[in-house]
């Protein structure tokens, strides 16, 4: 018999509505509250996202594709992506930052949708779409013009379309198999990792679905995607740092560092457990009594394992991060690389270490609830009982694998970023495997990782927008931007193309499939380079800074600036207090003039 309640509901269309699309209005206000909560808004670059954005620039105003050669990604897709809000906003920073909010949102969304198709609960599945966007590695990158969110986002459509076509033998089903084709190339050529998407649909078809593997599917799936990737591969080798790091790559593999293997497992353990954390922390440990002899014994090895390791890492003195950082609330920011001044650590060393077994204890947790599952079953959970897990199961299996491979590769130029490859992935096989839930814990831990991510994001943007609009103000009243020191991305908007003008740029050659009546542009550099390439340009004689004096070990020697009064100030959430900028001036430079 139907309770009165929901009979009404039943009757009430909005109400059916809201609960049929309860998951992603929940998603959408989330994402709207850290919008408002990190307030992105203002002209100002973040870290290495002023290279991106200039190379939107060249392609925005002059439809040219230039890619700054120190940078070893192609970031077709990446521009393509921000060109299609600045086309239709206007190119401005805050639309390359709105671009990657974007494109975060809807990866958050693809991710609940997959969960959903793995007959994952509701409740369930929102924890593992939340725990991507409230990661604390995550979020700050869908407030930034760089090219993580964005290549996860080509790759994820890709494997949605690629998956759709496999539903029918019709028209349609080959339109969305070439559409996945074209979409993994498009990640591909933003990031390498892209092609990790086609092996492991492949080696699905071959291992699970040979019928399907004999037949025009992977004709559609790979074919169109690999003639674009490899246009534009063959045009972007010309670029020097992609060689370069294609070179530490196949010195890696050639002679890989056996003893460190270990530890660079373990590196990548931490932080997979700290992807799968909210939802790991819904096990019913009950659950995981299902496991065969065996599988306990694989268990048992892996905690042994898991805790020689962390012991010999806490004996060398390391604590967590393992992996070196770049821009993550996640990382331990040093002083000076963001602007000139002294930021707080987030954390000392017994911290560090907490964070770390955390992720140890979590990682082991996923292993374990897998291999439950399946010593029981190949069934999945759902409020209703339990049925059939998709067949597609082995294929996430197959591309966990393919993007764990791809990592262990790039070892040699990784940073704790790059492992968002294997965030989605992590959070949906983790939320598949899990059979009840409980949700306080779960609850507990997103409050914990919003609150932590969206406070180091807002001050991360707090300080990155002040201080570069203080150098803006330096440069309108007269003084030269190669005088102006006003931190790296302020620095390498103004100065990076200017530093490197001494000799014609050699032209590269355009693939043949770029709309663009010129088929060549220019990379307007010369050699692979990083800041320090330019400080060699700039000689400031005024320098922006959060600190009250400048750092003896830039200007060795007599202090030869004084400081000026500014007037400009933000607010950090992380302390809560209300901080100063300071403009320093070098002692022989006149009074700067007014604007």
């Amino acid at each position: 018999m139907t309770a009165p309640c929901d009979a009404v509901v039943s009757e009430n269309r909005p109400g059916r509505l809201l609960a049929k699309w309860s998951g992603e209005l929940t998603i959408g206000v989330v994402a709207g509250v850290s919008f408002l909560a990190v307030w992105p808004l203002g002209e100002y670059a973040i870290l290495d996202d002023w290279a991106f954005v200039k190379s939107l620039q060249h392609l925005h105003e002059r439809g040219e594709l230039v890619v700054l050669d120190w940078n070893p990604m192609s970031l077709t897709g990446h521009l393509l992506w921000g060109l299609l809000f600045t086309k239709c906003l206007g190119f401005s920073f805050f639309v390359t930052k709105l671009s990657a909010f974007v494109a975060g949102v809807i990866l958050v969304l693809i991710v609940y949708w997959m969960c959903r198709r793995m007959h994952v609960s509701v409740g369930l599945s929102l924890t593992a779409a939340l725990g991507l966007w409230l990661n604390p590695l995550f979020l700050p990158h869908c407030f930034m013009y760089m090219t993580d969110v964005t290549s996860l986002l080509w790759q994820w459509l890709s494997v949605v379309c690629l998956l759709q076509g496999l539903s029918g033998e019709n028209r349609r089903a080959r339109t969305f198999l070439v559409a996945g084709s074209g979409l993994w190339a498009l990640a591909f050529l933003t990031r390498q990792h892209g092609i990790v998407v086609p092996l492991a649909f492949v080696a699905w078809l071959f291992l699970f679905h040979r019928a399907r593997f004999w037949s025009h599917v992977p004709l559609y799936a790979c074919l169109p995607g690999a003639w674009l990737a490899m246009n534009g591969l063959l045009w972007h080798r010309m670029n020097q740092a992609f060689n370069t790091s294609s070179d530490l790559v196949w010195e890696f593999l050639s002679d890989p560092p056996w003893s460190e293997l270990p530890y660079i497992f373990f590196s990548y353990a931490v932080y997979i457990g700290l992807f799968a954390l909210p939802v790991m922390a819904s096990v019913r440990w009950s659950d995981l009594r299902r496991l065969s002899g065996r599988r306990m014994a694989l268990v048992a090895a892996a905690i042994w394992l898991g805790v020689f390791l962390f012991v010999q890492y806490s004996m060398r003195g390391l604590s967590f991060p393992y992996i070196r950082n770049v821009v993550t609330n996640w990382g331990l920011f040093q002083p000076h690389e963001f602007v000139v001044g002294d930021r707080l650590r987030l954390w000392d060393p017994g911290w560090g270490i907490t964070v770390g077994a955390s992720g140890i204890v979590a990682a082991l947790s996923l292993l374990a609830a897998v291999l439950a599952v399946r010593s029981s079953s190949e069934t999945t959970s759902t409020p209703s009982g339990s049925v059939p897990s998709p067949p597609w199961m082995p294929f996430l299996l197959l591309l966990f694998v393919a993007q764990i491979g791809y990592v262990m590769a790039t070892s040699p130029i990784l940073y704790d970023r790059h492992l968002l490859l294997l965030a989605p992935t992590v959070l949906i096989l983790a939320a598949s495997h899990v059979r009840r839930c409980r949700p306080m814990a779960a609850v507990a831990l997103l409050i914990g990782y919003g609150a932590y991510g969206i406070v180091g994001t807002h001050d991360i943007h707090a300080v990155s927008r002040v201080v570069f609009l203080e150098g803006e103000r330096l440069l309108a009243s007269g003084i030269p931007s190669r005088h102006v020191d006003a931190g790296y991305a302020f620095d390498g908007w103004h100065m990076y193309e200017e530093s490197q003008a001494v000799q014609p740029a050699p032209a590269i050659r355009l693939p043949p499939w770029w709309p663009s009546d010129r088929k060549t542009a220019s990379t307007d550099l010369r050699q692979p380079w990083w800041i320090y390439h330019l400080v060699t340009t700039i000689q400031p004689d005024y320098v922006v800074g959060v600190s009250a004096g400048l750092p003896s070990r830039m200007f060795p020697g007599a202090d030869p600036f004084q400081r000026q009064p500014a007037k400009t100030s933000f607010r950090t959430f992380w302390p809560w207090r209300r901080q100063s900028v300071f403009v320093f001036q070098r002692h022989s430079t006149p009074e700067r003039p007014s604007p």
